[in-house]
């Protein structure tokens, strides 16, 4: 009888078993179909391509004492520069050339025709073009020419750097002479360059600007734009364009300049233990 009762405990045990087994079959099975249906769906999403268009830009990656960090993006069919603490971008592109600066952070844009904004170069050409020297060298591995200028205390330039560098009496350290060093690698279109001479300021630039050197009587020299890199780069053709769906606003409204002047009141006022 031990023996019979052992027989029969292994009997439900094969019967158990074999069922175990076909259950474990019948998962496996199941799971087998859903792994190739998600792998379909899988292949079928990753299979549908969605092309973006790329084009070939030359990306100037660099530092402006005011503002901070800078790219400049270009092409022959435009030119984008980017202050990226300030969230600001100037827009300028073939064929109309009108110049867009958008604020992302705000999303207000403000647009000016290329005829408005070129005359603010025009007028301070003659007075700049006065006691320059030019050496040719290299800056990055680039060919460059450097450029000396003695500055006129009439210049607008010069009473801007004065007001923002002061000493402890508070006058104005006088700007006496100014570096500039300007790449001559890359033709540019010549309203390429007046976008340029537009953004720094500096109607005699003749190149695309990798550094610029302020100094002063008192012996203090300010490195007001500095090139750390340059490359050429592959972006979507949708980030080299004009932006759109933006708000309209002055420029002042855009750039943010109400809040930066309260901004830097306050900091005076602190200072001043006001």
């Amino acid at each position: 009888m031990p023996g019979f009762n052992f027989g029969k405990v292994e009997l439900k045990t094969l019967v158990y078993l074999s069922l175990l087994a076909s259950s474990i079959t019948f998962m496996v099975m199941v799971m087998g179909i859903d792994s190739a249906s998600a792998g379909s769906s899988k292949n079928t999403v990753s299979g549908t391509k969605v092309t973006v268009a790329k084009i070939t830009v030359t990306k100037i990656e660099a530092n402006v004492l005011s503002h901070g960090p800078c790219l400049i993006y270009f092409n022959d069919n435009g030119v984008k520069l980017e202050l990226t603490e300030q969230h600001v971008g100037y827009y300028c592109f073939a064929p109309d050339w009108q110049v867009v600066t958008y604020n992302a952070r705000n999303n207000l844009g403000n647009a000016v025709p290329y005829e408005y904004w070129k005359l603010n170069i025009a007028g301070r050409k003659a007075a700049l073009t006065d006691n320059l020297t030019s050496t040719n060298g290299t800056y990055l591995g680039l060919p460059v020419r450097k450029v000396e200028r003695k500055v006129l205390p009439t210049d607008s330039y010069v009473s801007q750097a004065e007001f923002i560098y002061r000493d402890g009496s508070d006058r104005g350290d006088q700007m006496t002479s100014q570096s500039i060093w300007e790449t001559t690698g890359y033709k540019l279109q010549k309203k390429q360059l007046d976008f340029l001479r537009w953004r720094f300021d500096l109607p005699t630039l003749n190149g695309v600007m990798l550094k610029q050197i302020d100094r002063f009587k008192s012996g203090r020299q300010r490195t007001m734009f500095e090139t750390k890199k340059v490359s050429q780069v592959e972006i979507a053709r949708n980030q080299f364009c004009y932006p759109s769906g933006y708000t309209k606003a002055k420029s002042s409204e855009v750039k943010e300049e109400h809040k930066k002047y309260r901004e830097a009141a306050d900091m005076f006022g602190t200072l001043m233990g006001d």
